[in-house]
């Protein structure tokens, strides 16, 4: 079973390769068809980084058929205004922040509230006040983040 849970599925975000690829640039990835590449990170849209026999190097993602896909990182915001607390009593659940904090968002509260993670504060904040990141468009946001009701 060679330490796998489940039979036949990598551990390992994975893809196969489709053609041979020499790469053109020092850095680049050189791999035949039919190799199985273990995947670091992707780089951009066009672009993965990863590992072939214990060598890196760079290559393209249309060279590759996706076996087990990279983890999706969570969403992140960046404050465009500071957002300060002013009775900390009242608003206790609130998470403050000032302009330019990363905060990872968790889950959308409705639609004008997220909840949001900054260090190890977790806590609302008005979605308004910040601006969606890590490749993700201000139109994912609402669908990556499941709304709750009370």
């Amino acid at each position: 079973m060679q330490g796998s849970v489940f039979p036949g599925i990598p551990q390992l975000p994975c893809a196969k390769a489709l053609y041979n690829y020499e790469g053109k640039e020092p850095g680049d990835l050189k791999f035949s068809k039919g190799d199985i590449i273990v995947l670091r990170r992707q780089v951009d849209e066009n672009w993965y980084h990863g590992e072939v026999g214990g060598v890196h190097g760079f290559f393209p993602t249309n060279f590759v058929q996706i076996i087990k896909p990279l983890p999706q990182p969570p969403p992140q915001c960046k404050a465009l205004y500071d957002f300060e607390v002013k009775d900390k009593e009242a608003d206790k659940d609130c998470l403050p922040f000032a302009k330019d904090d990363v905060l990872t968002v968790i889950r959308r509260v409705d639609e004008n509230w997220a909840e949001g993670m900054l260090a190890d504060k977790i806590g609302i904040f008005p979605i308004s006040y910040v601006e969606v990141s890590t490749m993700l468009g201000a139109s994912d946001f609402c669908t990556v983040l499941p709304q709750t009701y009370p």
